[in-house]
């Protein structure tokens, strides 16, 4: 399966900043792009990154169309009551979901909706991350020309809206 041409630049990104940079920002890729094997995972979805934390992982949705730029981004978190959640429409909507924060603490959003809604929005969680961590996403920002969410619940409750019906998930 080719990747897209968003996803190859993501990779270029994070190379360029260190072998280990996705691991500073929660956001590890794959090197292939497969559905991951766990049973709350959308089987039409590929995984294309993780976070290296309980199995919670990054997927684009194939909607009916194939993978995409286009694709909607699903995050899983295998833990969690209701495991999946779209985080973006497209990969730069979702990269720019983790714009301030990273992408590990996303998870939250499955755990604790309203409360990491709030911590989104507060943008504190960029002083927690390290030098390296908040100059790979400042990079990021730049090289896909991110724009900032402006209601975090509001755009996450529209894509659920959008797009949660499209999940296929099944035994």
């Amino acid at each position: 399966m080719d990747r897209p041409s968003d996803l190859v630049l993501l990779a270029s990104v994070l190379q360029e900043a260190d072998d280990g940079a996705g691991d500073e920002i929660g956001l590890m890729l794959h090197t292939e792009l497969r559905r991951w094997v766990y049973e709350q995972s959308p089987r039409n979805a590929v995984t294309f990154a993780s976070t290296g934390g309980d199995g919670v992982h990054f997927s684009l949705l194939d909607a009916g169309t194939g993978i995409s730029n286009d694709s909607p981004v699903v995050m899983t978190v295998p833990m969690a009551d209701q495991p999946n959640r779209v985080v973006g429409a497209n990969l730069r909507q979702f990269l720019a979901l983790g714009r301030h924060s990273g992408f590990f603490i996303l998870e939250q959003l499955q755990y604790g909706f309203a409360e990491m809604v709030e911590e989104l929005e507060s943008h504190r969680w960029e002083q927690d991350l390290s030098p390296v961590g908040r100059a790979l996403l400042k990079r990021m920002a730049d090289e896909f020309a991110l724009v900032t969410w402006c209601d975090y619940g509001e755009e996450l409750l529209a894509l659920e809206r959008t797009f949660a019906d499209q999940f296929d998930i099944g035994d």
